[in-house]
C-alpha cells in the first residue's frame, strides 16, 4: 500500500500571525495529522497540487516552507518522514515579469494547430524565449527546487545554462514510488501555468476577454507500459486546457490515478481512471468557508491482481476542527492491464531505468535542500561525481546536473554522510 497525503490552493500571503485568518486552522491541522498518523499509518508521500504562494512571492514561498517543514516533522514515523511534491499553480507566478512579451508569445501557444511545433522549436533554437515564458517561476523555482531536482523543466529553462542542456529535458518531473503488487507505480508532475495571466477560465465559463491555459503535449505524452501505474499532478483541472478533447483522452489512457487542484470545492471521479480534485486548503478570504471549506485528503493506493483500488479519505475544517468530509470520502477502483501483456520493447526500455530508491531515513528532497545550501558543493561533487562538474557551467548548473546523477547512480547516503561531515 501507498498512502497519500494531498491538499491544494494554500495561498500563503506575507503577513503578521495575527493578521492571518487561517493561523489557527493551521495549528488544528498539524494536530490533526498526529491523530490521522495513528488512524491509518505513516504517510509516504506529500502532494501538494498548486497555488502555494498567493502572488508568487518570495516571502510567500518561504512562509510556505515553514508551513511544510511543520508537516514533515508531525508526520516522522521512527526517525523518517515523507517526500513532498509540488506543482505550480496560476497563483505561484509573477505575473508582471516580462508580461509584454509574455502578451505576445501566449496567443501563439494557444492556438492548437501550431503551438507544440513552435514550443519544440524554440526549444532547441531560441532558448532564451523558452526562458522568458518560465521567468514568472523564478520565485517558486527557487522554492521547489528541493522537492524535485530532476529532469523537470523549470529547474533549468530560467537559468543561465548553455542551450545544449535544453536538449533532452521534459516538460514534467518523473519519480518512480516503488512497487505496489506487480506494478512500477510512477508519479509525474506537470505546469499548466505557461500561460496563465488572471483572465484564464475552463471551457464553459469562456467570456470574449479570457481564454484556456496550455500544456505541452510532450509534458504528458509520455510512454505507458502494463506493468506501471502512472498517476499525474497537475493544478488545472483538463477542462482549463487548449485541445481538451486530446489532452483528456491521453491522459486517461496513460495516467490512472490523477491529483488536481484549483477549483476549491472538493470532489472526485471514478470510471476509466481515478481523478481527485482537491478542495482549496486556504480559501481565498472572500469565499464563504462554510460553501467552500478547508480540506485535505488522505489516500491509500493497493493493488490486489488487476484492480488499483483507491480509499478517499477527506477532512474538513468545521470552524473549530477538522472532521471526516463525509460526502466525499469513498473507496474507488479501476481496472489495470495485465502485468504479463508488457511487451518484449517494453521489458528491454526497463532495463535501461538503473534508479533505485534508496532505503534512508531523511527524505530525498531534505537531502537536496542541504545540498543546495551547503558551502561545500564543489568539494563533495569532486569527491562523489567529478564527472559531472563543468567550469564552464554556473555553480548552480552544476550542482542540478550533480543531483540527477546522484539519483540515478543511488548515492544519496553517501551524499547525506559527506553532508554531515
Amino acid at each position: 500500500m501507498i498512502r497519500f497525503l494531498q491538499f491544494s490552493d494554500i495561498h500563503f500571503l506575507f503577513c503578521e500571525e495575527t493578521e492571518d485568518d487561517y493561523a489557527q486552522m493551521r495549528i488544528r491541522f498539524i494536530e490533526d495529522l498526529e491523530n490521522v498518523k495513528q488512524q491509518f499509518g505513516p504517510i509516504d508521500h506529500v502532494l501538494i497540487c498548486g497555488d502555494i504562494a498567493c502572488k508568487g512571492q518570495k516571502e510567500e514561498f518561504n512562509k510556505a516552507r515553514e508551513f511544510i517543514d511543520a508537516v514533515s516533522n508531525v508526520l516522522e514515523v521512527n526517525g523518517k518522514r515523507p517526500n513532498v511534491f509540488v506543482v505550480p499553480g496560476n497563483h505561484d507566478i509573477n505575473r508582471k515579469s516580462y508580461e509584454v512579451t509574455r502578451n505576445l508569445l501566449r496567443p501563439i501557444l494557444l492556438d492548437k494547430k501550431n503551438n507544440n511545433n513552435f514550443l519544440q522549436k524554440i526549444k532547441h533554437t531560441e532558448p532564451n524565449t523558452l526562458k522568458i515564458l518560465y521567468a514568472p517561476l523564478s520565485a517558486y523555482n527557487e522554492f521547489a527546487q528541493p522537492y524535485f531536482i530532476d529532469e523537470v523543466s523549470e529547474t533549468i529553462m530560467i537559468d543561465d545554462m548553455d542551450e545544449l542542456c535544453f536538449d533532452n529535458k521534459n516538460y514534467y518531473w518523473k519519480f518512480n514510488l516503488g512497487k505496489e503488487g506487480d506494478y512500477k507505480v510512477n508519479l509525474y508532475g506537470l505546469n499548466s501555468t505557461l500561460t496563465c495571466d488572471g483572465k484564464e477560465r475552463a471551457k464553459k465559463d469562456l467570456k470574449e476577454d479570457n481564454h484556456l491555459t496550455f500544456l505541452p503535449r510532450a509534458a504528458y505524452n509520455i510512454q505507458a507500459y502494463s506493468n506501471e501505474i502512472n498517476i499525474s499532478m497537475i493544478h488545472h483541472p483538463l477542462d482549463w486546457l487548449i485541445d481538451e478533447n486530446h489532452v483528456c483522452k491521453i491522459f486517461d489512457d496513460r495516467f490512472k490515478l490523477q491529483f488536481f487542484g484549483h477549483m476549491h470545492i472538493q470532489s472526485s471521479q471514478n470510471d476509466k481512471t481515478i481523478k481527485i480534485f482537491s478542495g482549496a486548503f486556504q480559501p481565498e478570504q472572500e469565499v464563504d468557508i462554510m460553501d467552500c471549506p478547508p480540506v485535505y485528503n488522505v489516500i491509500e493506493l493497493s493493488v490486489e491482481n488487476t484492480i488499483m483500488t483507491v480509499k478517499l479519505e477527506s477532512r474538513k475544517w468545521d470552524g473549530a476542527y477538522f472532521i471526516k468530509y463525509v460526502e466525499e470520502s469513498k473507496t474507488m477502483s479501476v481496472s489495470l492491464a495485465s502485468p504479463d501483456n508488457w511487451s518484449e520493447i517494453a521489458q528491454e526500455e526497463a532495463k535501461k531505468d538503473p534508479i533505485a530508491i534508496e532505503d534512508i531515513m531523511i527524505p530525498i528532497n531534505e537531502i537536496n535542500y542541504m545540498f543546495i545550501n551547503s558551502d561545500n558543493q564543489r568539494e563533495i561533487i569532486e569527491k562523489l561525481l567529478p564527472e559531472t562538474y563543468d567550469d564552464k557551467r554556473s555553480d548552480r548548473a552544476n550542482c542540478l546536473i550533480f543531483l540527477k546523477a546522484v539519483k540515478e547512480k543511488g548515492l544519496y547516503q553517501q551524499l547525506l554522510n559527506e553532508l554531515n561531515k
